[in-house]
């Protein structure tokens, strides 16, 4: 639902749809009178700007002192949210009344103009509805197999932030849909979830991702932050199943030289705690949630991806070296098997380089 707000540039919300809790509506006006004065500042004073958040885009249109935002989710185009926000204005100017330096809204003039703004709301979403469908063909569909996090909108959701709207704006949804966002981590796949869940008729998973999905709840999470993911759970799996052949002290023993060996920029020896390969971007929450919010560089996370390959190769050749070369090629085949039930064998496959005959 779209947020529309009128404010002085230099202090309160004089009007907002739907109504903003007072409390918030201080706070709402500073963060957005200081976007304002920041865009001002780099860009120069301009009549209309944009200013994105995550999956929301903040309309505004400057006239005189006054400032006429719509926040919106980004799905919707920003020329439809242009147009409508040139209509609000038009309708809003109408009503707004000056006692000296002073602008606001009477009480009579409110209520009417509510009931205008939301017949023009109801216009806007026959509009979105059109773009929503044509934007969803465009997106990919998400998959059992694909690792998910929540959006910013989910994050909200789960808070309870948009309880008054989210009944409008998500609908009803089950039990079963309910308790797979709030296990949504960012490392797990909807499949993972499901089963931890033991949830088991699939066709009512299928429906709770295209709920979420269709809400902008939920996403998956890039690429090559899935592959660093699987890569992690591969290595795991290798130093667990060669634990239980020859014991701790030796594989222990094992990933010091792999780690030692090589060169890499940016794992350590500190990855390696109690015979299990960590990853801070992976591990620490903070680092995890940087990531998800697209704050971490691609070239970083490249690195890392290549540094753990090559770690990876390395420990597997350590491996042959302690239990031979035949039970290390049944390990890593058994390793392919458990992860590509999961993420899908052609994935796990070539991701992992895994010999076969």
């Amino acid at each position: 639902m779209p947020l529309i707000i009128v404010m002085d540039r230099g202090g309160p919300i004089i009007y907002s749809y739907p109504r903003v809790e007072k409390k918030k509506s201080t706070l709402l006006s500073a963060i957005i009178g200081v976007a304002i004065a920041l865009m001002s500042e780099f860009w120069g004073e301009k009549e209309k700007l944009v200013i994105g958040y995550a999956d929301l885009d903040l309309l505004v249109k400057l006239e005189k002192d006054i400032a006429f935002v719509l926040i919106k989710p980004k799905f919707v185009e920003n020329d439809i949210g242009w147009r409508f926000l040139d209509e609000i204005t038009q309708i809003i100017n109408r009503f707004l009344k000056e006692y000296g330096d002073i602008i606001y809204l009477n009480e009579e003039d409110l209520k009417t103009l509510d009931m205008k703004i939301k017949d023009l709301i109801s216009k806007y979403y026959e509009i979105t509805r059109i773009e929503w469908k044509e934007t969803m063909i465009a997106l990919p569909k998400i998959k059992l197999s694909d690792i998910v996090a929540l959006t910013i909108l989910g994050n909200e959701f789960l808070k309870k932030r948009y309880d008054i709207l989210s009944r409008k704006y998500i609908g009803e949804m089950s039990e079963e849909c309910i308790n797979i966002l709030k296990n949504v981590d960012g490392l797990s796949t909807i499949k993972e979830i499901t089963e931890k869940l033991g949830i088991k008729d699939e066709e009512v998973v299928r429906d709770c991702i295209k709920k979420l999905e269709r809400s902008l709840l939920i996403k998956p999470v890039p690429n090559i932050y899935a592959e660093i993911i699987i890569l992690k759970k591969a290595i795991n799996l290798l130093i667990h199943d060669t634990v239980s052949i020859t014991g701790k002290v030796a594989v222990r023993g094992i990933l010091y030289e792999a780690l030692k060996e090589n060169e890499y920029n940016i794992i350590s020896l500190e990855y390696i705690k109690n015979s299990e390969f960590t990853i801070d971007y992976v591990d620490n929450l903070n680092l995890r949630l940087l990531v998800l919010d697209g704050k971490v560089s691609l070239e970083t996370l490249m690195n890392l991806k290549l540094d753990i390959i090559k770690f990876w190769e390395r420990l597997i050749e350590k491996t042959m070296q302690l239990v031979g070369k035949e039970l290390t090629k049944r390990i890593l085949l058994n390793i392919q098997e458990e992860l590509g039930r999961i993420y899908g064998e052609e994935k796990v496959r070539k991701l992992l380089k895994l010999a076969e005959e």
